[in-house]
């Protein structure tokens, strides 16, 4: 045997000026006797007869030397190399070593390739033998014809950890036709493995109508395809054909190994045709003369190879020609885009018209934020009945008791809201002589008749002589009072007409539905705060401009806090009224980004995740930040689970309060269409980017980050995308969807489980709420959870978060909890130590102490089996779409103590937190995308530039948060915000009602 360092300098294989040996005997070809096919050349090398000074003298072969940038493949982690110092010749083969896996990623093999490449259409067969089996990584022995991406055809052996991982993969890439690879397991090829593992033939059949695949080890073990079964037919382009020992660390190769390995060729047969002209006439011209008989490719006696010139060794150039567009699409584009551009122009202008033709001290001036709260999920309101009969009721009632008017008194409208674009105004609101407003009167020719309009859902009573807003409980108490004064002084004759006038002033008004009660009441106690700042003699008009002093506080203040008063009574109402709703949006925007920072760095940074795959990690620094700071912030299913707990608490609040079958009939059929259609209209965005190839950089990627994690593949045609996208509505978790795959990050999958547990909580909160004994009532809840928790659902999360809802609007647990004090110090320190446990768990995790939620998912039932999981095959770690107890600890936990806590309460205030729970949903859906598209091209091509690592992720970060924030500044409103509106109008349209104003 020649050993490695001299066979390096034996191998220096190269194009020299003559030839090893010429086939003259066989001028006019090489005929296969089976198929019928007719080759023009060949180039055959037997290694067991070839001394090392012939090998460095051919002309027929090239040794491969080399290093990628990066690797094409989704799995690829480690970088390719190949050396000559790699190769080495035994008694009997070539050797090729693999050696063992490098630190910096790169898997240093061996490889040579034929020198000619004008090979157009050839049989290769060669005798290798494949690396053996160490169980300690894996690699592939190829022979592969390659032009381009587009253009390939290759035969790989690979040797697993074990016999059963081994597999021989036939891979043929040709235009416009996308093809998965055909796999053979060891035992497939042979019932005797391990005479896979010695040495065999291996062959390649390519001609212009077929690609056929053979083994000596078991002839059924075969691909072959053909021209008619597809369009665009097979490769053609000329090219090189290669010989390679190699690994790039995925699941294909399952390597690289951790110590030298290597492979073996005993020869190399190749017969083919030359794209070379001359070369063609000459074989026709001496088959004209000579009239001597094809050799048969059979025929093991053969040595040599053809003769070829310097031509023959240059790669073929594909004439391609520029495209030009048709006439009729320049044309068609140019007409789209004026009427688009006069479209836009024209409604800018009507605008800017519209606004500046009013005389300026008569411009609508829309009330000051801390006067009046407009929800931003519902921007117009509807008049209702209850509101006009309430008016009717207040006009009559005062007619009847005079001794309640005066200048202390106010209205109460607790209804809903008018809609301020296309309501008629025609009896609103009115003033006395003394400023105080008392019933509605014509506002018709009013210019501020929209912002009135807007405004007056927002007006409450406010009490004779009452010094400052009463609490809601008060509140509520005196309007019953004034509610059963007011219907003793009416008789039933008053109430037929009252509802004769409301009916008829109700048909006349478009209507939206309803504001939550609670948020009206909020918006209520900040706008009497604000009317009570009104100097005296000067007129109490709803449609007045109220002056809002402007705050003093810094820059850092107003960015992240917002604007705030220095009325201290105003101040603490409008904190008070509001506080709620901004701080559980707060936290739903903390949790949005904590998951997609999980997804970023699983995608460029694995080793904050997952320690074990793939080896290494770039700095040392990733370790210490998978132990330390990765637990608590890089969990994602701590940040779903709060999603789904938040979720279920926030819609079963109405009908616990009011219990009206209608208000859950309407949650009920707006939540699909709330949730459907920002995902439709994502992954449209994503199947036309996923096709023109946004993220054709993402299958690049994994050799520079080293994660195998990202994973993206187009829809095959538009059916698989509607099938796809229908059945991710109704795929019963925990069965993933398969549109996961065709989408940039599987977020998706969440989608399934968030209706399931809407179904759940909308039919569970019925029988809640008939329940009426709170013990009995909790002991349901136990129940319910205990179930879905056993029966591996997410369902004991929306159960714990409706539990929740329950204890905070039935039974006032925070009022329970009180101030400082034993009761709140108890309660405090048990959700503590709830969400440190989850924590805890994370960390013992990343330790490798103990993995908590491996022996839990064991305890669960096994669908196939019946037995538990730990009994059966499957048992593991549980898949990322299987909930854990654990997460449920630390969800519920921070979830009451934002609750309790105003600390916490003020950090989830933050404007900054607050934003981004308002995006949170286009966050959700959208940064995948960011990531694998943006994200994916910024990082190869910094590290073509050899950036550094820790640079380069820097600028990837930095712009791709970038490009994520304003992608949903701009996607948000055309298919989150649309769609939260157009819920509503469907369900209106569904009742028989008006509905356009609800999307305006």
């Amino acid at each position: 045997m020649l050993g490695l360092g001299a066979g390096a300098g034996a191998l220096a294989l190269g194009l020299l000026g003559r030839a090893f040996a010429v086939n003259t005997d066989c001028a006019c070809g090489f005929l296969d006797p089976v198929t019928g096919d007719l080759w023009t050349d060949s180039t055959i090398i037997y290694f067991n007869e070839t001394t090392p000074d012939q090998i460095a003298s051919t002309p027929d072969f090239i040794s491969l030397n080399f290093t990628n940038i990066y690797e094409d493949g989704y799995d690829a982690t480690f970088r390719q190399a190949c050396y000559p110092s790699n190769l080495g010749l035994t008694d009997s083969a070539l050797r090729m070593v693999l050696s063992a896996a490098q630190p910096n990623h790169v898997s240093v093999g061996s490889g040579l390739r034929t020198t000619r490449q004008d090979i157009q259409y050839a049989s290769i067969r060669a005798y290798m033998q494949p690396a053996p089996m160490y169980g300690v990584g894996g690699s592939a022995m190829s022979m592969y014809y390659h032009f381009n991406v587009s253009q390939s055809i290759s035969l790989d052996v690979v040797t697993g950890n074990t016999p059963a991982a081994s597999t021989v993969n036939y891979r043929v890439s040709m235009p416009r036709v996308s093809l998965n690879p055909y796999n053979y397991t060891f035992y497939n090829v042979s019932q005797d493995t391990a005479k896979v593992y010695e040495k065999n033939e291996w062959r390649i059949d390519w001609t212009r109508d077929r690609v056929n695949y053979f083994s000596s080890l078991n002839h059924t073990a075969s691909w072959n395809l053909t021209r008619s079964q597809y369009t665009h037919g097979m490769p053609s382009a000329p090219g090189p054909i290669y010989f390679k020992h190699w690994a790039t660390g995925g699941a294909t190769t399952q390597g690289p190994p951790m110590a030298d390995t290597f492979a073996e060729v005993g020869y190399i047969r190749i017969f083919f045709n030359s794209t070379i002209s001359s070369t063609d006439d000459n074989f026709g011209a001496q088959c004209r003369i000579l009239q001597t008989p094809t050799c048969s490719t059979d025929d093991n006696t053969l040595r040599g190879s053809s003769t070829f010139t310097a031509d023959s060794a240059k790669r073929w150039m594909q004439d391609i020609r520029p495209y030009k567009a048709p006439k009729w699409s320049i044309y068609g584009v140019a007409v789209a885009g004026v009427l688009f551009l006069l479209i836009v122009i024209h409604a800018i202008f009507r605008r800017l018209y519209k606004f500046y033709s009013v005389p300026k001290e008569l411009r609508p001036v829309h009330p000051p934020a801390y006067a009046y709260k407009l929800d931003r999920f519902a921007l117009h309101g509807e008049l209702t009945r209850e509101m006009i009969k309430e008016k009717k009721r207040n006009e009559k009632a005062e007619k009847k008791n005079p001794k309640k008017t005066g200048l202390d008194a106010s209205p109460v409208i607790r209804s809903r809201e008018i809609d301020p674009e296309t309501a008629s105004l025609t009896s609103f609101v009115s003033t006395d002589a003394g400023g105080s407003v008392r019933g509605f009167s014509s506002l018709s020719g009013s210019r501020n008749s929209k912002i009135i309009a807007a405004a007056i859902p927002t007006m409450y009573y406010s009490r004779p002589g009452a010094s400052k807003p009463k609490s809601k409980l008060a509140q509520a108490q005196d309007d019953e009072e004034d509610e059963e004064q007011d219907e003793r002084l009416m008789n039933d004759q008053d109430e037929d007409e009252i509802d004769r006038e409301a009916d008829e002033e109700y048909e006349n008004l478009p209507q939206r539905e309803s504001l939550d009660q609670e948020q009206r009441d909020q918006e209520g106690v900040a706008f009497a705060a604000a009317m009570k700042e009104i100097p005296e003699g000067e007129e109490k008009g709803v449609y007045r401009t109220l002056d809002t002093p402007r705050p003093q506080n810094s820059w850092f203040r107003r960015f992240f806090m917002g604007k705030q008063v220095d009325k201290q009574e105003v101040k603490q109402e409008v904190i008070k009224a509001n506080n709620r709703i901004d701080y559980l949006d707060g936290l739903r925007g903390l949790c949005c980004l904590l998951v997609s920072l999980v997804h970023y760095s699983l995608s460029f940074y694995h080793g904050f995740v997952t320690p074990d795959n793939p080896k290494f990690d770039h700095y040392g620094f990733v370790n210490w930040i998978r132990i330390t700071i990765a637990p608590i912030f890089f969990t994602a299913n701590f940040g779903i689970g709060v999603f789904f707990v938040l979720s279920s608490r926030l819609i079963g609040i109405r009908y616990l309060k009011n219990g009206l079958l209608a208000d859950l009939a309407g949650a009920t059929f707006r939540r699909v269409p709330r949730l459907a259609f920002p995902v439709l209209v994502a992954v449209v965005l994503t199947y036309f980017l996923l096709a023109v190839g946004a993220t054709m950089w993402l299958k690049f990627m994994p050799a520079i980050t080293w994660s195998n994690w990202p994973y993206a593949a187009p829809f095959r045609n538009p059916g698989y995308f509607f099938n796809e996208f229908l059945a991710l509505m109704w795929v019963t978790p925990p069965q993933l969807p398969q549109i996961i795959y065709n989408y940039c990050t599987g977020v998706l999958w969440t989608i399934p489980v968030t209706i399931q547990g809407s179904w759940l909580i909308f039919l569970g909160v019925i029988v809640v709420k008939e329940i009426k004994n709170p013990h009995k009532r909790f002991v349901y809840y136990g129940v319910c959870m205990l179930l879905s928790w056993y029966a591996l659902s997410w369902g004991y999360f929306f159960w714990a978060g409706l539990a929740i809802c329950d204890l905070d609007f039935q039974l006032k647990y925070r009022a329970w909890v009180g101030p400082m004090g034993p009761r709140k110090i108890l309660v405090v320190s048990i959700l503590t130590i709830l969400v440190f446990f989850s924590i805890a768990v994370n960390y013992l995790q990343s330790l490798d102490i103990i993995v908590l939620p491996l022996y839990e998912y064991g305890i669960h039932p096994d669908l196939l089996t019946g037995k538990t999981i730990r009994d059966s095959p499957s048992w593991g770690y549980p898949p990322f779409q299987y909930p854990q107890v654990f997460s449920l600890f630390g969800s519920v936990g921070l979830l009451m103590l934002c609750d309790l806590s105003t600390g916490l309460q003020w950090v989830f205030n933050i404007r900054f937190l607050r934003t981004l729970g308002f995006y949170s949903y286009s966050v959700y859906l959208l940064h995948g995308l960011v990531f694998w598209s943006w994200g994916s091209w910024v990082t190869v091509r910094l590290g073509v530039l050899g950036w550094p690592y820790w640079a380069n992720q820097l600028v990837n970060f930095t712009s791709s948060y970038l490009v994520l924030t304003a992608a949903c500044y701009v996607w948000s409103p055309f298919a989150d915000v649309f769609m939260m509106k157009g819920s509503t109008a469907l369900w209106r349209w569904a009742q028989g009602r008006a509905f356009f104003a609800t999307i305006l």
